[in-house]
């Protein structure tokens, strides 16, 4: 079990043997500003890796025992949320979705723009665990993403997604 606090400093905490063990806290942003997602995923050597997105679209990648910035690319726009899709992180946006590899490195670079989606927003992905299929909802569709780009699927046009200020989720049916 991980759990965060709920304003910066960033302070994440893991649960093992019946004790918290805390991990250095992410001072990189202001003191004061609320935390809104936590995400555990694996790093591109297999290792746990933490996403945290912060108030005013900070985010930040606990990997190889450091905390990282994620640099996004200018005109990103709104951050919205935050997903792992294998060692790559996925950032849902005002410009679209955004994809970083394996961003726990010192050379992680720019997060850059996943093609053949639809122009404008990206508000939430999903990755299934265990066929990795890829499912994003953006403004006025849904669908998985293929190798050929995006494979709309029926009923996006029913997906009342109010234009959010902050944060649309995703989750996998239980049953896959």
């Amino acid at each position: 079990v991980w759990a965060m606090a709920q304003s910066t400093p960033v302070r994440v905490s893991f649960l093992e043997g019946g004790r918290w063990h805390p991990l250095p806290d992410w001072s990189a942003v202001g003191p004061g500003n609320e935390t809104f997602e936590l995400l555990a995923g694996r790093d591109g050597d297999g290792g746990i890796a933490l996403a945290v997105l912060v108030q005013g679209g900070s985010i930040g990648v606990w990997s190889r025992a450091s905390w990282w910035p994620v640099a996004l690319p200018a005109g990103a726009g709104q951050v919205y949320s935050l997903a792992w899709h294998g060692s790559d992180l996925l950032i849902a946006t005002d410009s679209g979705l955004l994809r970083l590899p394996d961003p726990g490195r010192t050379d992680a670079g720019v997060a850059a723009p996943v093609a053949g989606l639809p122009p404008g927003p990206a508000y939430a992905a999903v990755t299934h665990p265990t066929s990795g299929t890829l499912h994003i909802a953006g403004a006025g569709w849904f669908g998985e993403l293929t190798p050929e780009g995006l494979r709309r699927q029926a009923g996006a046009d029913s997906l009342r997604v109010i234009e959010p200020k902050f944060g649309v989720e995703a989750a996998r049916a239980p049953l896959g």
